[in-house]
């Protein structure tokens, strides 16, 4: 848990030095996914981490350790702020057995592709209105997309496919200030890259989404 703790106050220093916009942490924890150190690092209210793998898998184990017959999962590919940073695919990888049943290691690695999409905005432009973490990315079904107005406005929302298409008007009325959401059916949608671009009070901004095949 000391170690993890340190690797979180790093991290925070990085971003805090360098103005960044995400992190990767990634290696043997030597922990499972429900121990005190990874439970800390999934749910830390200053800087909330993310387990690639699960999010392109929620309901599969990814477990990585003995790699003959992994039974544990030990082995992770975190990323921090999660809608600027989209987990395009993550796999579990070995490059096969040398002879006899041996590998090259004791455990799986975690392989994951990422899709960079910087929602950053300046701080005049944040007075409108903003996109909220948290939303699921890969994107799954009607699962909301929340933001924030700072007063009320006309808010319209599209979805548009990679090639500029516009797919659907998701929300075209006039809101008051507070949170909102915005959500959609994606079930026809599988394995592509969509952007749902936000409109308010002349400012767009884009969410970059990615659905799984």
């Amino acid at each position: 848990m000391t170690q993890v703790k340190q690797i979180n106050t790093y991290v925070k220093q990085i971003e805090a030095a360098n103005d960044a916009i995400n992190s990767i942490v990634c290696g043997d924890f030597n922990d499972t996914p429900t121990a005190p150190s990874i439970s800390y690092l999934l749910s830390s209210q200053d800087l909330t981490y993310f387990d690639s793998y699960h999010v392109v898998h929620p309901n599969a184990s990814g477990f990585t350790i003995p790699s003959n017959n992994p039974n544990a999962k030990i082995d992770y590919v975190f990323y921090t702020h999660q809608n600027e940073l989209i987990p395009a695919s993550s796999e579990t990888v070995m490059d096969g057995m040398i002879v006899n049943n041996l590998y090259r290691s004791d455990h799986l690695g975690v392989m994951t592709q990422f899709v960079f999409s910087p929602n950053a905005t300046t701080e005049l432009e944040s007075r409108e209105f903003k996109i909220l973490d948290g939303f699921t990315n890969p994107y799954l079904s009607n699962s909301p997309i929340e933001f924030e107005l700072y007063s009320p406005s006309q808010v319209n929302v599209n979805l548009y496919n990679s090639a500029g298409q516009k797919l659907k008007l998701l929300l075209s009325k006039r809101m008051g200030a507070g949170r909102h959401q915005v959500s959609f059916d994606a079930t026809h949608l599988a394995g592509q890259f969509l952007f749902v671009k936000i409109e308010i009070s002349g400012r767009v901004e884009t969410v970059r989404l990615v659905t799984l095949p």
